[in-house]
């Protein structure tokens, strides 16, 4: 990501920065999902780590990908074109193990991209 300063104001340029995503399908999609939530949070370097097309959805393939990971990023796409999301902060520390596991995360939340609301 890149930042410039202006005459207008700070520019934000996010051209590779949701690269990966089949969701985010354009940079005017990308640029309004960063917008949303860096208010929340500080965003560095992103990784598309799992991707259900790509890597299925069976339970385990989920968990392979996503145990012991934190600062989580999630995009969903409805059927009717609505984009939504969450974010987790807390590490997925025993996923997968045989025994239920709750996480409590604070710094949690869900987003609406179509609505621009966390």
């Amino acid at each position: 990501m890149q930042q410039q300063t202006g005459i207008f104001g700070k520019i934000i340029i996010l051209s590779n920065y949701f690269e990966d995503s089949l969701i985010l399908k354009n940079e005017k999609q990308s640029n309004k999902l960063y917008e949303l939530i860096s208010n929340k949070i500080k965003i560095n370097n992103m990784k598309l780590i799992y991707r259900a097309s790509r890597d299925g959805l069976e339970f385990k393939n989920v968990v392979d990908k996503l145990k012991d990971k934190s600062n989580l990023i999630f995009v969903y796409l409805t059927g009717k074109h609505r984009i939504f999301g969450n974010y987790l902060k807390v590490k997925l520390e025993n996923l997968g193990n045989e025994i239920d596991k709750y996480y409590k995360d604070e710094n949690a939340f869900v987003f609406s991209l179509n609505n621009n609301k966390i």
